[in-house]
């Protein structure tokens, strides 16, 4: 069975998410990637979810809710905690 094609339309996107679910990985599946790293599931502002990475914070710093600002890293896009959202050293 064939569905007939989706209306879809490109939609400039703030960048902006929350983070919803995480998982911390610490098996690295190709040489070279540093673990731990972070796997996140975020919801965009404007309503579409992701998995991606959070990078640059460690895991013990997310929390659900947290606000993220997108970033590309290698090609990728990835996200960063706001720095209203990240704990003082």
């Amino acid at each position: 069975m064939r569905l007939p094609p989706a209306e879809v339309e490109w939609v400039l996107a703030s960048g902006r998410a929350t983070l919803s679910s995480f998982t911390v990985m610490w098996k690295a599946y190709r040489e070279g990637m540093q673990v731990p790293y972070n796997v996140a599931w975020v919801e965009l502002e404007e309503g579409p979810r992701l998995i991606s990475n959070v990078l640059h914070e460690p895991p013990e710093n997310l929390r659900i809710g947290m606000k993220l600002q997108a970033k590309f890293h290698d090609g990728l896009v990835v996200f960063s905690p706001l720095p209203s959202e990240t704990t003082a050293s």
